[in-house]
């Protein structure tokens, strides 16, 4: 998988074979951060690791609360802002 800035990546259609630069979902991110995309993030969270040119980090779970999405954050290269990973998608149009 080729990993573009802001938290993007290169799809070749299996269609027509075109690159297309793309928003990672949960999947790609799981790859990008070097973890199995068939298993739940760690309990124990991860430390920070670069994917692009973005900080990205997974909180430890908290007993007792459902784990969801929102243990995975980044930081903005641009403004520095802390998000989580799918609300900057958005915020990274603030930006253009």
């Amino acid at each position: 998988m080729e990993i573009l800035d802001d938290l993007r990546y290169v799809y070749r259609s299996p269609f027509d074979g075109k690159a297309r630069p793309t928003n990672m979902h949960w999947q790609e991110m799981y790859a990008a951060l070097g973890l199995n995309p068939k298993r739940h993030l760690p309990d124990a969270g991860l430390g920070p690791r670069y994917v692009g040119n973005v900080r990205v980090w997974v909180d430890p779970k908290i007993p007792g609360v459902a784990q969801d999405a929102a243990r995975v954050w980044c930081r903005c290269p641009h403004c520095g802002r802390h998000l989580t990973a799918g609300k900057y998608h958005q915020h990274r149009k603030v930006h253009r």
